[in-house]
C-alpha cells in the first residue's frame, strides 16, 4: 500500500480511503482513551501520518485526472454526481478529524 499513490480512477475510488479513515478513527479513539501523555503524542503522530497520507492521496487522483485519467466530462452525470458526493464526505471525515484533533491537543 504506496502512501499517495491515487487508484487509477482517482481519488474517489481510491482503494486505501476507507482503510485510512478508518485508521484515524482508531488512533483518534485510542488517544482520547489512553491517561498516558506519552502515549496520546505517540497514537497522534501516526494519526497525523494516516491523515497526511490521506490527502496525498486525495491530491494525486486529482493529478491524475488533470493529466488525462478518468476525465469528468467523459463520465455520465450521475457518476459524477456520486464521486462529487464520495469526495465532499471524504473531505467532511478530514474536518471532524482535524478538529477532534485540535481538542486533544489542548
Amino acid at each position: 500500500m504506496g502512501q499517495g499513490q491515487g487508484s487509477s480512477m482517482g481519488m474517489m475510488s481510491g482503494e486505501h480511503m476507507p482503510e485510512r479513515m478508518q485508521r484515524m478513527h482508531e488512533k483518534m479513539q485510542q488517544a482520547r482513551e489512553t491517561k498516558d501523555p506519552e502515549k496520546r503524542r505517540e497514537l497522534m503522530q501516526e494519526h497525523m501520518k494516516t491523515m497526511r497520507g490521506a490527502m496525498q492521496e486525495m491530491h494525486g487522483g486529482m493529478a491524475h485526472r488533470k493529466e488525462g485519467g478518468s476525465k469528468q466530462s467523459d463520465m455520465p452525470m450521475e457518476q459524477r454526481m456520486q464521486r462529487m458526493e464520495q469526495h465532499m464526505q471524504m473531505m467532511q471525515g478530514m474536518m471532524q478529524q482535524m478538529m477532534e484533533r485540535e481538542s486533544l491537543e489542548k
